[in-house]
């Protein structure tokens, strides 16, 4: 009887054994057979947008311009948060460098090309044409000092050197422009020596 209580004993054993090791192996068999290769996933483009939280106010910063903005007839200056200062200016006879401030109290500028001419920092056009005057009637009265006046000041004749006159006068816009003018005998009192 002990023989076959140990024989039964062993053979409950191995079926034991066996069972276990065919429930192992059907396992290892699924978890190798579910593994499947997945290809990487494609790159996706995102952006990011910043916004400004609600209910915040947006600062702008302080920005002052003396023409008011873009206004090409009439000369201004912009002065920056930082007390930086801008004014406007003629890059050459025929274009205009016109400072403003921006949405955001930045000082920009934008660059114009005026319909005749520009001239002390703004556009001249026929239509407005500046009063002048020139007592000695234009630019080669070398030996007399006058003053030409317009809607920008008063100009007087020099010597811009010892042999040269800078004489004032009156341009065809009406402003004054001025030319260096050799003087023969030298230059005395903003007039060539007779």
């Amino acid at each position: 009887m002990n023989k076959i209580l140990m024989i039964t004993i062993i053979a409950l054993t191995l079926f034991i054994a066996g069972c276990g090791e065919a429930e192992f192996n059907d396992s290892t068999e699924k978890t190798t057979t579910n593994i499947e290769e997945t290809p990487e996933p494609e790159p996706v483009e995102t952006q990011v947008t910043e916004t400004a939280p609600a209910n915040e106010p947006v600062e702008v910063k302080d920005c002052t311009d003396t023409d008011d903005g873009k206004v090409y007839d009439t000369w201004g200056r912009v002065t920056d948060e930082d007390g930086k200062i801008f004014s406007d200016t003629c890059i050459n006879i025929n274009t205009l460098k016109e400072f403003y401030c921006d949405s955001f109290g930045n000082a920009e500028y934008k660059e114009i090309e005026c319909p005749d001419m520009c001239k002390n920092g703004k556009c001249y056009s026929e239509e407005k044409i500046d009063t002048c005057t020139d007592p000695d009637l234009g630019p080669n009265a070398k030996y007399t000092k006058t003053t030409v006046i317009d809607s920008n000041g008063e100009y007087e004749d020099y010597c811009a050197s010892f042999d040269r006159v800078a004489e004032y006068y009156c341009n065809q816009y009406g402003i004054h422009q001025s030319d260096e003018i050799d003087c023969d005998n030298g230059c005395e009192d903003g007039a060539c020596v007779e």
